[in-house]
């Protein structure tokens, strides 16, 4: 039964099995495979990935809700990631998702780093090199996201006008997309921001990937981001999506009607940095009531 199986679960990819093959294995594998296959023709991308991966190690019995929930809540992942797991199996199988659920209702807001914090993660990129220095300083400054990152390349910074030109995204395994709403933007760089990356980028070709190292992310952020962040003495939360909630709530501060614009610059919407940013906004006004 075991061979069986492990043989059937290497068809699944290719979707080279049919119906017939339940006769040959026993009903509860049939559930966990019934399940795969359908997420295996599914557009691809990391949840989809991820959880066929996952269908295929545990082979759980997934023929009612208690069941899925069950599996689920076995994983030592965070709740986002079980919704999403969720939403992929009710997308194929909703018949065995009825009544579960995963609430994002408790989401915290946004844990930007201080100036200090700011200060002392830039200190302590000395002997990292110049391209984790210059990655970090321009990510605390233009807010992009991961995907972002990757996909950065020499000709999307013109020195003259200063500007930053976020066009598209590269997915974990190098496939370039969109960006998450679909629309480029350019940023404004700080004077000193400018300068530093005009000199990171002397010699490189128009095409060149400008940060390599973050090519694979959760390498970049197990070998080069956390070890950074505890030599900082910033000793919680080590997303690297800090540095965007950073820079967003930099910009807020600085000036709190703008907000439009601010989401324009940052690639969202309005809807979002007032969900999200509200207490930011407020202290703010009241700080400066003249902003």
């Amino acid at each position: 039964m075991e061979y069986i199986c492990k043989c059937i679960s290497q068809e699944v990819g290719a979707n080279r099995f049919t119906d017939l093959e339940k006769y040959f294995v026993d009903a509860e594998l049939w559930d966990w495979m019934k399940v795969c296959r359908a997420i295996a023709k599914k557009p691809e991308n990391s949840t989809n990935r991820s959880l066929t991966h996952k269908l295929h190690m545990d082979h759980p019995r997934l023929n009612g809700p208690k069941h899925v929930k069950a599996w689920l809540d076995s994983m030592n992942i965070a709740t986002a990631t079980k919704a999403r797991y969720l939403g992929a199996i009710k997308s194929v199988a909703p018949a065995i998702c009825q009544g579960v659920s995963y609430s994002q209702k408790n989401k915290s807001e946004p844990n930007p780093f201080s100036q200090t914090e700011q200060d002392r993660i830039i200190e302590c990129c000395d002997g990292l090199g110049f391209e984790t220095y210059m990655l970090i300083d321009l990510w605390l400054h233009c807010g992009f996201r991961p995907g972002e990152a990757r996909a950065l390349t020499c000709s999307d910074f013109d020195p003259v006008s200063m500007k930053l030109s976020i066009k598209r995204s590269m997915t974990a395994d190098g496939r370039i997309k969109s960006t998450k709403t679909g629309k480029s933007r350019v940023i404004g760089l700080p004077n000193h921001v400018a300068t530093s990356l005009g000199r990171f980028v002397h010699g490189f070709n128009p095409g060149q990937s400008l940060f390599l190292s973050i090519k694979h992310h959760s390498n970049w952020t197990r070998r080069v981001w956390k070890p950074l962040l505890v030599r900082a003495g910033v000793k919680e939360d080590f997303r690297p999506y800090r540095l965007r909630h950073t820079a967003i709530t930099a910009a807020v501060q600085r000036d709190p009607r703008r907000i439009a614009l601010i989401a324009k610059e940052y690639g969202t919407s309005p809807a979002v940095i007032f969900e999200h940013y509200l207490g930011f906004i407020e202290s703010s006004i009241e700080t400066n009531p003249t902003t």
